[in-house]
């Protein structure tokens, strides 16, 4: 008997018929999509990725499409973990006051799976703890910013929290507690994009490349952020003394920028005496 028909006899008609059914038994993996709002300001005509490998970089192969008049975006993953990384460009509308927002590069971890993922300055910060330290989830990284920025992160998670939502629907009491936490929460992305924008346009003056300007300015704020935490304190971007940090935290990242003319540091000092009496 071939071996062939030792097998045959082996296989009882139901396996067979779930031999017949699988047709070769290749698996195809779906993943939940992923789907959310990119906001500083509600975002449209934005791009967004999902990266794979969390370069911050859309490499051929990533997942992408376009925000929204409300900055919403719907992706179907190919791969179980990644970034949402948002992108804008001189294409790219700030709905609230129809005027465009180019040269940002906004950063959300993977939410939970079906959960709406918030793109924004204060998920950037999240992504941005995570990515330097590895053991930290999104969930405590969500709650040391939301904390750091003076939220209380029982009632503020950056990574759910919509600042421009539909309240239609919403009782009078509900909507004026929402009211108030959506506005904290857009002038504090305000404040952090105003000193975040402020400094990268420096930095870039100085020889940098816009994207390297902006990542650079972004982590610095990030690393003063960290330290904060580390201190059980909160950023504050109306205190001279906090934006005089992130200055210090600048000066100290430049080094690390390509094509800075070094002669930038004395226009920190320059950009820090504006800050100081001009920061919303």
């Amino acid at each position: 008997m071939s071996r062939k028909n030792k097998f045959l006899v082996g296989v009882s008609p139901l396996g067979l018929l779930a031999l017949s059914a699988c047709g070769g038994c290749t698996t195809t993996t779906t993943y939940s999509a992923a789907s959310g709002k990119a906001q500083s300001g509600p975002l449209q005509n934005a791009t967004v990725f999902l990266d794979y490998n969390k370069d911050g970089v859309f490499q051929t192969g990533e997942t992408t499409g376009t925000t929204l008049a409300d900055g919403s975006y719907s992706l179907t993953p190919t791969q179980d973990t990644y970034n949402v990384v948002v992108t804008t460009d001189a294409s790219t509308i700030d709905t609230t006051i129809n005027g465009v927002v180019s040269g940002l590069t906004l950063v959300a971890p993977k939410g939970a799976d079906g959960a709406v993922t918030m793109v924004t300055p204060a998920t950037t910060m999240v992504a941005g703890m995570m990515a330097a330290d590895s053991s930290l989830t999104a969930s405590a990284a969500m709650a040391n910013v939301a904390t750091a920025l003076g939220f209380d992160s029982t009632k503020y998670n950056p990574l759910t929290f919509d600042a421009f939502a539909d309240t239609t629907l919403m009782l009078d009491a509900d909507k004026l507690v929402y009211h108030t936490l959506a506005h904290k929460v857009e002038q504090t992305s305000k404040k952090i994009m105003t000193v975040v924008n402020t400094f990268a346009a420096a930095i870039e003056g100085s020889g940098a490349s816009e994207a390297d300007a902006f990542a650079t300015a972004f982590g610095s704020v990030t690393s003063v952020l960290t330290a904060k935490i580390a201190a059980s304190a909160v950023l504050d971007f109306d205190v001279a003394a906090d934006i005089t940090l992130v200055t210090t935290q600048l000066s100290a990242d430049i080094s690390k920028v390509e094509n800075v003319n070094r002669l930038c540091l004395m226009v920190w000092q320059r950009w820090r005496r504006q800050l100081q009496t001009s920061c919303p």
